[in-house]
């Protein structure tokens, strides 16, 4: 399952009703994923913030639990696909999501998001 960044960041501020989810998502075996796009908006965070060392040691420490999805053609082939598709239908989201959306349809993965609303229309499988 891939991770999306709004979850990580919920795991990073160590809310209560997401570390319970999280704690039932790990009772199951799976292998957990994130993109590189996540690893683009935590580190945007980080640098964002006024405490950068101690939130870069977290996000740094949380990130070696996952695997990092390598970007290839034929995600950048789905997203183009993607983008155009749900521009067409007069559904367009994000670039991001459309990237993040792209890279689960191609791994046959499910995304762990708290932003069910911005992935509905893609057609990846969300875990909420």
């Amino acid at each position: 399952m891939i991770f999306d960044t709004d979850y990580l960041i919920k795991i990073l501020r160590n809310d209560k009703e997401t570390m319970i989810h999280l704690k039932g998502l790990l009772e199951q075996p799976n292998e957990l994923f994130i993109t590189h796009v996540t690893l683009w908006e935590l580190y945007q965070g980080v640098y964002k913030s006024s405490r950068i060392e101690y939130n870069l040691k977290q996000t740094e420490e949380l990130i070696q639990f996952f695997t990092i999805i390598p970007f290839t053609q034929a995600i950048a082939k789905r997203f183009g696909f993607l983008m155009n598709d749900l521009r067409k239908k007069g559904t367009p989201i994000g670039v991001l999501d459309t990237l993040i959306a792209s890279i689960a349809l191609e791994n046959d993965l499910p995304l762990v998001t708290g932003n069910r609303s911005h992935f509905e229309k893609t057609g990846i499988r969300i875990i909420d």
